[in-house]
């Protein structure tokens, strides 16, 4: 199964078949309407899914003139595709192996900084793991892939407590 770029929020009467108890039943049910209110008020936008320095071709004088291989495009959160790059630069194996060229560090860190890829929320940082687990899941051996599934393990953690603060604001009002 292909992770694709849409974040899928349930119907209400789905919803409420998985919530156990009133109480929780409704907070569940409020965060997970509130959730769809903004996905539905998200604007679409093309997501390219592979954009890292090796997919963006420059003149001579190194400005962007286009942008290759859209092979994993689809349509979605812009955010996803931010998430995505920072799993690339950051976790995907081959780019790991280029950590000890000097270029290769400068580029990928000046790229991390203006995108302000590090900011990227625990939600779409935990998308973007369970993607590259997938991706790389033929081409590399689980024990190559085990950082892969710590950053994917971190961003949850990470994400359930933004949720939990949320739900926990939400209740005091």
């Amino acid at each position: 199964m292909r992770h694709g770029a849409e974040m899928h929020v349930p119907s209400d009467a789905a919803l409420s078949y998985y919530a156990d108890g009133p109480e929780l039943a409704s907070l569940v049910l409020d965060a997970l309407r509130e959730r769809r209110r903004e996905v539905q008020r998200q604007e679409r936008r093309l997501l390219h899914l592979d954009l890292h320095p090796y997919n963006v071709l420059v003149d001579d004088d190194g400005e962007p003139t286009g942008v290759i291989d859209w092979t994993n495009a689809a349509g979605g959160d812009p955010q996803l595709d931010a998430a995505r790059t920072w799993s690339i630069l950051v976790l995907d194996p081959a780019a790991i192996r280029l950590r000890a060229n000097p270029g290769w560090r400068v580029l990928t860190e000046n790229w991390l900084q203006a995108e302000r890829l590090r900011e990227i929320p625990a939600a779409a940082r935990a998308w973007a793991c369970s993607f590259m687990l997938e991706d790389l899941a033929q081409r590399h051996a689980a024990a190559a892939l085990a950082h892969v599934r710590d950053a994917l393990r971190q961003a949850e953690a990470e994400a359930g407590e933004v949720r939990r603060d949320a739900a926990r604001r939400r209740s005091v009002r």
